[in-house]
C-alpha cells in the first residue's frame, strides 16, 4: 500500500481529472461485516489524503462572521488566485488564537491550501515577505449585532439569543438538505423575512401564508407555492433530522440516529441523564452535555412542544 501512495503520488499531476487521495479498504465481506460501522464512517476503509497544494496570494482583509451557535469565524478576502480547478477569493482563518499563532496581517503575501482538498485556508504568511504590515487584533464584539463577545477556549462567541447573525444561520441551517430540507429559503429570503418580524425563529415558518412571501424578490405565485409545499412537506422528515435541524452544538446528524435507536422520542432523550446518554456507542459527554443543556432550556423545549401541534 505505502508503495502504492508513493507511486500515485507521482503520477497525480499528469492525470486527466483531480484526486486528494485514495480509500484503502478491506476486501473481505467476512471481516468488514465483523469491523461494521460508526455513525459515519465503515470501520473497514479509511482514506489517505495527499499533501495539500498551494499557491500564494495576497491576504486583502479580514472579515467575522457569525454561525448558528454564535461562534465568530474570522475569515479572510483574499486576491483572488486559481488553486485545484477553483478560483479562490475568500478562506477560513479559524480563530482569533490562530490568527494570533499563526501572526497573520493584513496585506501579507501568504500561502492557500484547500483543508481536504475542499474548505480554503490561510495556512501561514510568507513573513519574509512582510513590509510594515500592523498586528492584526480580532475585533470583540459581534459583527451582526454588535454584542460582546465571550471566548470559551479558543474561540470567541456572541451569547446575544436575539442577534441577526445567529437567528440568520440557524434558520438557513434548519432549512437545509440534511435537516429539513425546505426548498425556497435561502439566506436572503429569511433575512428578508426576519427584517420584516414575519419570522423570528424556526415555528414561524409554519405559520407564513401566500401573502407573507409573494412579492418577494424571487418569489412569483408558483415558487410561492412550491415554497409553501416544500414547508409542509418538511414535517415528513425523519426525527434525527429535526435534531439535527435545530442545530445543538457538538450534535450532528449521526450523533442524532445513534440516540434515537435507545431514546426513540425527544421526550425520552430530555428525561435521560448524561451518564444514560453516554452509554450509548458513539455518543461521548461533550454531546450528551450540549443535548441535555439545550433541552433544558424552557425556550428551547417550548419550542419543540409548539413543532408537535403542528404535526
Amino acid at each position: 500500500v505505502s508503495e502504492y501512495i508513493l507511486e500515485l503520488e507521482k503520477l497525480r499531476e499528469d492525470l486527466p481529472y483531480e484526486i486528494d487521495g485514495i480509500v484503502i479498504k478491506i476486501n473481505e465481506y467476512r471481516v468488514q461485516d465483523e469491523l461494521v460501522f460508526t455513525a459515519k464512517f465503515p470501520k473497514w476503509a479509511t482514506a489517505y489524503k495527499f499533501k495539500a497544494l498551494e499557491a500564494t496570494t495576497i491576504l486583502e482583509d479580514i472579515f467575522l462572521t457569525v454561525g448558528r451557535t454564535g461562534k465568530i469565524t474570522p475569515n479572510a478576502q483574499l486576491t483572488p488566485v486559481s488553486l485545484m480547478g477553483s478560483t479562490i477569493s475568500r478562506a477560513t482563518l479559524h480563530n482569533a488564537e490562530y490568527i494570533k499563532t499563526k501572526d497573520i496581517r493584513i496585506g501579507d503575501e501568504v500561502v492557500v491550501i484547500k483543508a481536504g482538498d475542499v474548505i480554503p485556508r490561510v495556512e501561514r504568511s510568507l513573513i519574509e515577505k512582510r513590509n510594515g504590515q500592523m498586528e492584526y487584533i480580532v475585533p470583540n464584539i459581534c459583527p451582526a449585532c454588535n454584542s460582546d463577545l465571550v471566548t470559551i477556549e479558543n474561540d470567541q462567541y456572541c451569547q446575544n439569543e436575539k442577534c441577526i447573525g445567529r437567528i440568520k444561520e440557524g434558520l438557513a441551517h434548519y432549512c437545509s438538505r440534511d435537516a429539513m430540507n425546505i426548498d425556497g429559503m435561502g439566506e436572503k429570503i429569511i433575512v428578508r423575512l426576519y427584517e420584516e418580524g414575519k419570522i423570528n425563529s424556526y415555528v414561524d415558518l409554519y405559520k407564513l401564508t401566500y401573502d407573507d412571501l409573494i412579492g418577494l424578490e424571487g418569489f412569483q405565485e408558483k415558487s410561492v407555492m412550491n415554497t409553501l409545499e416544500s414547508i409542509k412537506e418538511s414535517l415528513n422528515q425523519e426525527l434525527e433530522n429535526f435534531i439535527f435541524a435545530l442545530g445543538i452544538r457538538n450534535v450532528g446528524l449521526g450523533s442524532a440516529k445513534l440516540i434515537l435507536k435507545k431514546f426513540n422520542s425527544i421526550e425520552k432523550i430530555k428525561n435521560a441523564s448524561i451518564e444514560e446518554l453516554i452509554s450509548v456507542d458513539g455518543v461521548g459527554l461533550v454531546i450528551a452535555e450540549s443535548l441535555c443543556d439545550f433541552l433544558d432550556d424552557a425556550v428551547n423545549y417550548q419550542q419543540i412542544i409548539k413543532m408537535g401541534e403542528y404535526g
